[in-house]
């Protein structure tokens, strides 16, 4: 055993595995509706129910307060996935505002390794 941890190319593929594992968790996590062709497709005056369609169910906000929307009462819906976010206001059931943040790469993967390796 000790012999062959001295050979080369066990390290070198030691380190292809880890980077295409690396790789594989940085598109894999990428996956989902909160990417910026979603956000820009999101105009002002568009409904509640056109939103979620496009961005699916929110984490926090709109809910089943849906109905609240329609009576003029300004909602924030917030979507999220991984570090990326979007927010977007409501004034009578239309899109009034909305804002986003999307990570880097680099900031991705310190997010993802932070939430599986955990102590």
């Amino acid at each position: 055993m000790p012999r062959l941890l001295k050979r080369w190319y066990v390290w070198l593929g030691l380190v292809l595995v880890l980077g295409l594992s690396g790789s594989v968790a940085l598109i894999w996590s990428s996956q989902g509706r909160i990417t910026q062709k979603n956000f820009d497709r999101i105009q002002e005056g568009m409904s509640v129910a056109e939103v979620l369609h496009l961005l699916g169910p929110p984490k926090s906000g709109i809910g089943n307060s849906a109905a609240k929307a329609d009576e003029g009462i300004t909602i924030v819906g917030g979507w999220e996935n991984g570090p990326n976010w979007v927010r977007i206001h409501f004034v009578q059931g239309k899109v009034w505002r909305k804002q986003c943040r999307f990570a880097s790469a680099r900031e991705t993967l310190q997010y993802y390794l932070r939430s599986y390796y955990r102590p």
